[in-house]
């Protein structure tokens, strides 16, 4: 027998997972001002290559506002460097746009060729 708070908490669970899939929906339609592919997922690696641009990439957005960390070897392999984004529920889809806003022009001033998942 299914009891009111366990329908509660599903109801809750339920609408947590609905709205981590929209803002994943949102990002991905975010993805190509910076040129990117989506990785279908919240958890987004946007793979950079060089230790020091992720860094500084990293460095940047955090400045800005983004708690965006750089994961560097011994990690992930030499040459993989990448940002990890995790998009989380108190996340609004107008921090998502300002983040893709703000990573865009990171990415280009450095000569960044950034990648999702190991798509170049």
């Amino acid at each position: 027998m299914v009891s009111r708070q366990d329908l509660s908490l599903f109801r809750g669970e339920l609408f947590a997972v609905r709205y981590r899939d929209r803002a994943t929906r949102h990002a991905q339609a975010h993805f190509r001002y910076c040129g990117l592919r989506g990785s279908g997922s919240h958890i987004l690696p946007v793979l950079i290559g060089e230790d020091g641009a992720a860094v500084q990439v990293a460095a940047a957005l955090r400045h800005s506002g983004f708690d965006v960390r750089a994961i560097r070897p011994p990690t992930v392999p030499a040459g993989t460097a990448r940002l990890r984004v995790s998009l989380t529920l108190n996340a609004s889809e107008a921090a998502v746009e300002g983040l893709f806003q703000a990573l865009g022009p990171e990415l280009a001033a450095r000569r960044v060729t950034a990648s999702v998942c190991g798509i170049r």
